[in-house]
């Protein structure tokens, strides 16, 4: 795995060599070579570059990365979203050379089109959103930037259905709240159908669970989140054998001092969403980046683990009353430095998840908390011990 350069904001993982292992994808670091990675897992929870990889020549830049297989050919796929770029398919040819697969997808320089608006994001999702059984692409705005000006489109939330070579933007949706960088989508209530939730950058924004019965998104309020904060993190449990799901966000309250950092989770019902209760909560603003939801300890049930921006992961195991802490530790990330994306995987093959987690910031001597290397990842081994009853 690199140990330098700006990896953000987003990594996914998959098999790309059939060889039954776990590789991981990422697309450009900021300020680096101007296209994806891939690195091809040893199997030993280590990495090495695959340097036979082929992308087209377009004009990439970091941001997210999820995989896919949008042309149902058993072949994991990837769509990128590029800062200021818009967002790219592109699908696998096999050993390690991609073509684009993009029609009705804007990805271009700002500079090449000087007039049109632009729509980028760093927070994608695939999902079958019409249920026609092809993976559909959701993009999430990635909002105000010093660079973008007036020329960002308003939309908070994009779906584009997979027509098979190409993409059909549907119907804007003009209910959504907030811009931000946090993505989740499944089926939370059961019907089939899934559902998007996304964190929000503007201050109090609530109407962040978005719905469409395989048409154009609607947004729909979750009342009781904090007024005066913006949310950095979310994750949804999809709804498993007629139970309803729950939905999890992490917020930072915007209020001069003091400043708190809250984990809430939220339950589905008939009637919608409940009153949020509060997992977590620090006087800090070190904002939570990352929900992961997994059986850290192999009993059956699904545990929680969340991650910082400064990289501090919380642990809270999951027990017949709900969750209880666990146990919290550093991620080995360098004052300065910022987290931008985590995972859980077996990368080993041995007992046990090892957690991937991706970081940047910048290098700059003259700054008191500058990041070595510009970032990099970390990886670890994670053994919590078994939920007390």
């Amino acid at each position: 795995m690199p140990t330098k350069g700006q990896w953000r904001d987003g990594f996914d993982l998959a098999d790309f060599n059939d060889d039954g292992i776990l590789d991981l994808a990422h697309g450009p670091a900021r300020k680096g070579r101007a296209e994806p990675a891939i690195w091809l897992g040893t199997g030993t929870g280590q990495f090495r570059l695959w340097s036979d990889t082929h992308f087209p020549p377009l004009p990439y830049d970091y941001g997210d990365l999820i995989i896919g297989d949008v042309n149902a050919d058993g072949l994991p796929d990837l769509a990128l979203g590029s800062h200021l770029r818009g967002l790219t398919v592109l699908i696998n040819e096999t050993r390690g050379h991609f073509a684009p697969w993009a029609e009705g997808l804007d990805f271009a320089l700002p500079s090449d089109n000087p007039q049109e608006p632009i729509f980028a994001s760093r927070a994608l999702a695939f999902a079958d959103w019409n249920r026609d059984g092809r993976l559909d692409l959701i993009a999430q705005n990635e909002g105000r930037t010093l660079f973008g000006g007036d020329r960002l489109e308003p939309d908070a939330l994009r779906v584009y259905l997979n027509r098979n070579r190409s993409w059909q933007l549907l119907g804007r949706e003009t209910t959504a709240q907030g811009f931000g960088d946090a993505l989740a989508v499944a089926d939370l209530d059961g019907d089939g159908q899934p559902e998007a939730l996304t964190g929000s950058r503007d201050v109090g924004a609530q109407r962040l669970l978005h719905y469409g019965f395989g048409g154009t998104p609607q947004s729909v309020t979750l009342p009781g989140l904090p007024s005066r904060a913006v949310v950095t993190a979310v994750q949804i449990d999809a709804a498993t054998a007629g139970k309803p799901g729950k939905l999890w966000f992490g917020s930072t309250s915007t209020n001069p001092e003091p400043v708190c950092t809250e984990l809430f989770q939220m339950d589905w019902t008939a009637g919608g969403a409940t009153t949020p209760r509060r997992v977590a909560a620090h006087t800090s603003r070190d904002a939570w980046r990352k929900i992961l939801r997994h059986d850290l300890n192999e009993d059956g049930q699904t545990d929680l683990m969340a991650i910082t921006e400064t990289g501090m992961v919380e642990i809270h195991l999951a027990n017949a009353k709900g969750l209880r802490f666990d146990s919290s530790w550093p991620a080995s990330i360098s004052a300065g430095c910022q987290t931008f994306d985590a995972a859980l995987a077996d990368l080993d093959g041995k007992p046990g998840l090892e957690l991937l987690v991706s970081y940047a910031g910048e290098d700059d001597p003259t700054v008191q908390s500058a990041c070595p290397g510009q970032g990099g990842f970390a990886g670890f081994h994670v053994t919590p011990r078994k939920s007390r009853r």
